[in-house]
């Protein structure tokens, strides 16, 4: 059975992922328990222990998900133009809401300085620039007292989630993407290259992969979907990349390589389908936790400065956090998707423009060719000339 036997078996919608998502996004929360408990030493420290594979392997795998999901997107759409809108709903409308909850109730309530000077500060208006991705993790005053400052540490990870769909969008324009050789020798180049980058700066080992190392998972995932007709669905190849995977993540060096096979894991996984959960899937609730787990996690930290343990904190924090994600998914990004009808007429409109300048620029360039290269017996000839005096 292959990738794309197993898509058909499910109709397309195997609940595997579904579950996938929420599981990997609470792990990510419960990673994060550490940091905002015990600090950057504590977390480092748990990293580099023996379970690194799995804290190291929760990113790769939620960028392998997300370029199996995407790549699907992808190909259904009609124009690049309306995959990339697609795109940026998903993405800004939350993560606008998110910032502005921060800077506005969570900053408001945890700063140390007073209200005006909060308000005035030069770095609470530098933070909207994270609703275009432009990331700052600080705001005035917030979080002064917590084992670590930053706000929302995780949005670290979203610029390179703007990377991967300028990536796929650039694969794509320049048929890379339509050609399976060309698509394995675009991943095989980018593979050695984040090799070569990762081995040239050479930083302290965090016991994590580094940001280029989730383009490269999500590429794969994308590769996947793209070979889903010829790449079988095994429970063996399965182990394997388990196997494989968890032991090149112990090597800062070389954890690149895990890539590959952290991708076909979860991609394997995803394609399981048990019994569908309401509450999974009643909607997507992966992004709100990604979103507002951090920020959470830090106002239970700094509100209850006595009980700085990880258990507390995922015991306090993990209910609010999915409560929130609910709330975001059906009050934001459910209504923001609903836009996709307008963005349907809009990408009509752009394929009629699109398709009108293709055809005026191809008649032009013809014309221009033909009038310059053609030879003169071949050219068309003026009317007006031959004609005798009367």
């Amino acid at each position: 059975m292959t990738l794309s036997d197993r898509l058909q078996a499910t109709q397309g919608r195997p609940s595997g992922f579904d579950y996938m998502r929420v599981a990997l996004a609470f792990a990510i929360v419960a990673w994060h328990t550490v940091i905002v408990s015990y600090g950057i030493d504590g977390q480092r420290s748990l990293a580099l222990g023996p379970t690194r594979p799995i804290w190291a392997a929760l990113l790769p795998m939620f960028f392998a998900l997300s370029g199996f999901l995407v790549s699907g997107s992808l190909e259904r759409s009609r124009t690049l133009f309306g995959f990339i809108g697609l795109r940026l709903l998903r993405l800004l409308p939350a993560l606008a809401v998110e910032s502005l909850v921060a800077m506005v109730v969570l900053g408001s309530i945890f700063t140390s300085y007073t209200l005006a000077q909060y308000l005035t500060d030069g770095n609470f208006w530098a933070y909207t620039s994270n609703i275009f991705g432009i990331i700052r993790y600080y705001l005035p005053g917030v979080f002064l007292e917590n084992p670590t400052t930053q706000v929302n540490a995780q949005l670290w990870t979203l610029p390179y989630e703007l990377y991967c769909y300028i990536a796929i969008s650039l694969l794509f324009v320049f048929r890379f993407y339509q050609s399976t050789t060309l698509l394995i020798t675009a991943c095989i180049a980018v593979q050695i290259a984040v090799i070569i980058l990762i081995y040239t700066r050479v930083q302290v080992d965090e016991g994590t992969v580094r940001g280029p190392v989730l383009v490269l998972s999500f590429l794969y995932g994308s590769l996947l979907y793209r070979l889903r007709h010829i790449i079988a669905w095994s429970f063996n190849l399965f182990a394997l990349s388990t196997a494989v995977g968890s032991l090149l993540l112990y090597f800062p060096i070389i954890n690149a390589l895990a890539a590959l096979p952290l991708a076909y894991l979860t991609v394997y996984l995803g394609l399981m389908n048990p019994p569908k959960s309401p509450i999974v899937s009643s909607g997507d609730y992966s992004y709100g936790i990604f979103l507002y787990g951090f920020p959470i996690q830090q106002a239970v930290s700094a509100a209850f400065p006595e009980f700085r343990h990880w258990w507390f904190n995922l015991i306090v924090s993990a209910p609010i956090v999915f409560l929130v994600a609910y709330a975001s998914w059906h009050m934001i990004e459910k209504r923001a998707l609903l836009l996709r009808e307008r963005l349907k007429k809009l990408e009509l409109r752009y394929s009629v423009l699109r398709d009108g300048l293709f055809s005026v620029c191809d008649q032009a360039l013809a014309t221009g060719l033909k009038s310059r290269w053609a030879p003169k017996r071949l050219q068309s000839p003026d009317p007006s000339q031959g004609r005798e005096n009367p």
